[in-house]
């Protein structure tokens, strides 16, 4: 600045910093995995997607199942009194989180599709989001192959876990090639346990 800094810095001086990087620790990266495939020994690993861009936030919401009896207190008229409450079920758990993807951004070859793993890239950004999109899929029951159950879902960012199964997913097409393919996207995901887990 005009005054300068004591007798060490003259007023009006370009300062020059030189800058070394001792090091870079990576950031935890967002993956999601089906956690039942198979029984036994045999059992393998389900199908696993790490997402491109880390979350800014994650939203948990915790409810009970409550319902006023028939007859409870407040409803004779007798405001003073709270009506009386019941749980008749266990709660439940959800997460909600915002996912973005850019098919025109760097990617690695864990993010992209097995199909587009040589080209190393992908020219619309649903060939991403489709293996998002993958966990809301019924898929056949071993025991039963005529009955259909959502995937169980491990979703893991860093020290967060949450398993459940994907309650609904609402997706964002944005910014278009010439050709009009959708180059970035984003998606609400919506997961659900049946249970409360703080």
């Amino acid at each position: 600045g005009a005054q300068g800094a004591g007798g060490v810095i003259p007023p009006h001086a370009t300062l020059k910093f030189d800058v070394e990087l001792l090091g870079t620790k990576a950031a935890p990266v967002l993956q999601m995995q089906d956690t039942v495939v198979g029984e036994g020994a045999e059992a393998t690993r389900g199908k696993r997607v790490t997402v491109q861009f880390n979350p800014e936030s994650l939203k948990v919401n915790f409810a009970n199942q409550i319902q006023a009896p028939h007859g409870s207190g407040g409803s004779s008229g007798d405001s003073a009194r709270p009506p009386a409450v019941q749980f008749v079920g266990a709660g439940t758990t959800k997460l909600a989180v915002t996912l973005w993807f850019d098919a025109s951004a760097p990617l690695d070859a864990e993010m992209l599709p097995e199909a587009e793993r040589g080209a190393g890239k992908v020219d619309d950004v649903r060939k991403l989001t489709e293996q998002v999109a993958w966990f809301i899929t019924p898929q056949p029951d071993q025991a039963d192959p005529d009955r259909y159950l959502p995937p169980a879902v491990s979703f893991a960012w860093g020290t967060f876990l949450f398993n459940g199964i994907v309650e609904s997913i609402e997706e964002n097409l944005e910014f278009f090639s010439p050709e009009g393919k959708p180059l970035r996207a984003s998606m609400l995901l919506k997961l659900i346990q049946p249970r409360i887990t703080a």
